[in-house]
Order: structure tokens, then sequence, then C-alpha cells
């Protein structure tokens, strides 16, 4: 069994929450280039719904952001009718 240090663990999940909002942060802008502003708060209530079912940081794999975007997707897609 590979013991990490806890400072390496701890940079290791801040990088991937950078990774996270940097993904976050493109799905609202394309949210509200796409469809208007008032769609982007729910969306990323959305997006921060799929995070959190995807069960990370649990799951010892690095988390795929497109899996947690894409699925907030579908949410806005299913709300207005795409």
């Amino acid at each position: 069994m590979t013991i990490i240090e806890p400072a390496v663990g701890v940079r290791i999940e801040a990088d991937l929450l950078s990774l996270a909002e940097k993904e976050l942060a493109a799905f609202a802008r394309a949210v509200c280039e796409m469809f208007g502003p008032e769609h982007v708060r729910q969306s990323v209530q959305d997006w921060i719904e799929e995070l959190e079912l995807s069960d990370w940081p649990r799951d010892k794999h690095a988390p795929n952001w497109r899996h947690v975007t894409v699925a907030a997707a579908s949410r806005l897609a299913s709300r207005t009718k795409c």
C-alpha cells in the first residue's frame, strides 16, 4: 500500500479543485453566451449538484469534470426544451 504524504494529498486536491473551478467557469460562460444570464445561476447549481453526485473525493480516481458538465448541460437542455 502506498502512503501519500498529507501535504502531497492536499496539493493534489487543490490542483483538482482548481481544474473544477476552471471547468465550472467555462460552463457558466457558455450558458450565459448561449442561453442568457437568466440561466446561469440554476445551471451553476446543477453543476455543483452533479459534482456532489460524482462521489468525489471518496472515489480514489481523479474526477472527470466533463461528465459533470455534460450532466449539468443535460439538465439545462431539459429546462429549456433544447
